[in-house]
């Protein structure tokens, strides 16, 4: 269970299953975080079918207690996965119910997943992406790519360096790293999206020997998909 505090997102936990007595915990909040770590993994590694039924069962657990503000972090893990993998989110399945959630570090979270950078408040944001965030703010690339290199969770390093490549603030270092972090977890889809932009950076600095190379890695990994 800790795993998914560690990896998306800490007040998860604080609210799905951590509890000070010695209560038995209900069934809808092991559930709903069982369900979010099968979505998870299930969508980094490119099976949708098995991400979407994991989703909406979680989705159907939390709706269970009627507590929207766990709901509406439900649809922010969503988010935060789709970054990871370098697809574009506006959040708004989150923005959906940001009108009936009061919870401040979620707000400012959806913003940092969006790049809205000048409206998010780096003393909320989640520790480990503090100094990735004054980096992009204010550092230089290197300075960005060290920060990313500081975070230990993997989907977390992956969800800085999609936020990186949203705002236009990456090189090559950027994105072997992201590919590498993708690789090691077994990640296919977010290792493909990495290895497809590696492609195009290639191809825009007119280097089409290893933009070639790269279509053939992408062609051996998605054959028969």
């Amino acid at each position: 269970m800790n795993k998914v505090s560690q990896t998306i997102y800490a007040c998860l936990m604080v609210i799905l299953i951590c509890s000070c007595t010695s209560r038995p915990v209900p069934v809808w909040k092991t559930a709903s975080v069982t369900h979010l770590e099968h979505f998870k993994t299930s969508y980094l590694t490119g099976d949708d079918t098995r991400a979407s039924r994991a989703f909406s069962r979680a989705v159907a657990e939390i709706k269970t207690s009627g507590n929207i503000t766990v709901l509406a972090r439900a649809y922010l893990i969503q988010c935060a996965v789709k970054t990871a993998a370098l697809e574009t989110s506006l959040c708004s399945n989150y923005k959906q119910l940001v009108a009936h959630t009061s919870d401040v570090a979620d707000r400012n979270f959806s913003l940092f997943l969006q790049s809205n950078l000048d409206h998010v408040s780096a003393d909320v944001l989640p520790g480990r992406y503090r100094p990735f965030f004054h980096a992009l703010r204010e550092g230089s690339i290197e300075d960005i790519n060290a920060t990313i290199g500081t975070i230990a969770d993997p989907l977390s390093r992956l969800i800085a360096s999609g936020v990186s490549v949203a705002k236009r603030r990456y090189d090559l270092v950027t994105l072997q790293r992201a590919a590498e972090t993708a690789s090691e977890q077994g990640w296919k889809r977010a290792l493909v999206a990495y290895l497809e932009q590696m492609k195009r950076l290639y191809e825009r600095t007119g280097e089409s020997i290893k933009a070639d190379k790269l279509q053939q890695q992408i062609t051996i990994i998605t054959n028969n998909d």
